[in-house]
């Protein structure tokens, strides 16, 4: 299972994937675009303990990037992009 983070063209795309989602997914949340990621909307979704590749949810979505979210010894995020 892994975290994934999803970020989006504007925020109206965004918001309609929240919507979408949360009847699909579990584990979802609508967060700030961290500053690392030069995104054109400043919310991303949080996808967590998600086990599949989550571009089979966003197929009739439209998104921008997908990064999967690695944890290190101290928990802090790495990125690695699943685009």
């Amino acid at each position: 299972m892994s975290d994934f983070l999803v970020t989006f063209f504007s925020t109206h795309h965004a918001l309609k994937a929240e919507k979408i989602l949360k009847n699909i997914v579990q584990w979802i949340d609508l967060v700030p675009t961290p500053r690392e990621i030069n995104s054109e909307c400043a919310f991303s979704v949080l996808i967590k303990y998600f086990k599949d590749e989550p571009s089979t949810l966003l197929k009739d979505l439209s998104w921008e990037h997908i990064y999967q979210i690695k944890y290190n010894d101290k928990a802090r995020r790495t990125k690695a992009t699943n685009d």
